[in-house]
């Protein structure tokens, strides 16, 4: 009996540019941003891209917000590349690689430099991966977010990851402030409706556990946040959600904290 060959639809493109994503949209003019869209978790029906996921986090995860919760093609877009990531790893790195290095020749041209974050919605360990990443591209700058408990601070001299916090780490989030890290923490103002509902109106605590809280909405460029010489500093995000029903949904998880 054979086995039927499945065959693969490799993406146009891996990565998204900053302008058309708004997580990343509000990084200024003076980085050419990148962003690499995988389907989270075990959404993608192969693999797990996110191995430290919490339930909260999993129920919460952006993936599901925004344009995706209303075009269904966007999820499946993620879907495809986190297929070619995990059944043609080479190409995947290849090709990969081709995206940043025809970004960094335009920002030269343009004056600016280029930031690109690996996991918009996964929470791969790229150091592992693909190290030779950072060392091909030693100008650009790296950026991620990580549930990984050891993933933390400056991962390479370009690679920045900041750890972040779900309903079931705090033990953890104390150590890597206490030890200087910064995490990310999401909070939100209770109430519901319009202003319950629009993250640009809810407002952010001043400290967390004693640990002072910047504004993470700003920018999305984490590896520029300021950092305590002794304790770490929690970058304060606003909860995202496309619904007042999705809004209640990651409440009740535990994964974003009232403010």
């Amino acid at each position: 009996m054979q086995t039927e060959t499945k065959i693969l639809k490799y993406p146009s493109k891996l990565m998204g540019d900053g302008d058309s994503n708004t997580k990343l949209r509000k990084n200024g003019a003076a980085f050419e941003t990148l962003g690499l869209s995988l389907s989270p978790h075990k959404s993608a029906g192969l693999g797990n891209s996110c191995t430290h996921a919490s339930p909260g986090c999993i129920k919460a995860c952006l993936n599901e917000q925004g344009l995706a919760s209303v075009f269904d093609a966007i999820k499946e877009a993620r879907k495809r590349r986190t297929e070619i990531f995990y059944r043609d790893r080479e190409w995947f790195i290849g090709r990969l690689k081709t995206e940043i290095g025809n970004r960094c020749k335009l920002a030269k041209k343009r004056g600016t430099r280029v930031a690109v974050r690996l996991n918009v919605f996964s929470d791969v360990i790229w150091e592992r991966v693909a190290p030779s990443i950072f060392t091909d591209f030693s100008d650009v700058s790296f950026y991620d977010y990580s549930k990984h408990p050891n993933r933390f601070g400056a991962i390479r001299p370009n690679y920045w990851v900041t750890f972040s916090r779900s309903e079931i780490n705090d033990s953890d989030c104390e150590r890597i402030l206490e030890a200087g890290g910064n995490v990310a923490v999401v909070f939100y103002n209770p109430g519901s409706g319009f202003v319950g509902n629009r993250a640009g109106l809810q407002t952010l605590p001043k400290t967390w556990r004693g640990f002072k809280v910047i504004d993470g909405d700003i920018s999305d460029l984490r590896f520029e946040d300021t950092r305590g010489r002794k304790n770490g500093r929690v970058v304060g995000l606003r909860l995202k959600a496309h619904s007042n029903e999705a809004r209640a949904e990651a409440i009740e998880s535990g994964f974003p904290l009232p403010c």
